[in-house]
């Protein structure tokens, strides 16, 4: 955005150009009374770690995640790993939302500070409206792990990389509410080096 400018919208749409009539039999990916009608959906976002986080402090951070879709955030700062720059976090996130409507899921890594206010690290952002329409992502099971670049708006270097998988649930499927995976951090192994 140019100084002074800020969005005021996003536009979705589907474009197709064909060249010939025949080619436009193609199935669309969703209905136009899918659009019309919003429905509840359940989204689930598994963040297992965060790696080469650019050090807010000296020489490492203390992060944290800060999940936002819609009007509903979570995540706290009291939960802080100290001193890192590969952070495993190992968190699942539980949220509800409207497609179409508010769909883009925001993860924003912070740096806690004891005194002063907390850095903002980076943040990505899904599309959870591109997953919950799309039949062949809705098709994996399960999802697979991504790799997310961090970025903000100081810098335009990577500020690192999130580890994560989200999923994307109708609230009205026939099973109610998916299965929760379990993302217990692995256990520690003492190594000795002779």
């Amino acid at each position: 955005f140019y100084q002074g400018q800020q969005r005021v919208a996003t536009m979705k749409g589907l474009v197709r150009v064909i060249r010939r009539q025949e080619e436009a039999r193609y199935d669309l990916p969703l209905s136009v009374s899918q659009l019309l009608q919003p429905r509840r959906f359940y989204v689930t976002l598994y963040v297992l770690r965060a790696l080469a986080l650019m050090p807010a402090d000296v020489s490492t951070s203390d992060p944290y995640l800060i999940v936002s879709l819609g009007d509903e955030k979570l995540g706290s700062r009291d939960e802080h790993i100290s001193n890192v720059t590969d952070a495993d976090f190992y968190r699942r996130f539980e949220l509800q939302t409207w497609l179409p409507g508010s769909s883009e899921l925001h993860i924003d890594v912070f740096d806690y500070d004891s005194i002063g206010g907390d850095d903002h690290i980076g943040r990505t952002t899904i599309d959870v409206e591109e997953r919950a329409f799309n039949r062949e992502w809705l098709a994996l099971d399960p999802k697979p792990v991504e790799s997310r670049v961090l970025r903000n708006s100081f810098s335009k270097a990577p500020q690192g990389t999130l580890q994560c998988w989200v999923d994307v649930h109708p609230h009205d499927a026939p099973k109610t509410k998916p299965p929760l995976w379990d993302i217990t951090p692995p256990p520690q192994q003492h190594w000795e080096l002779r």
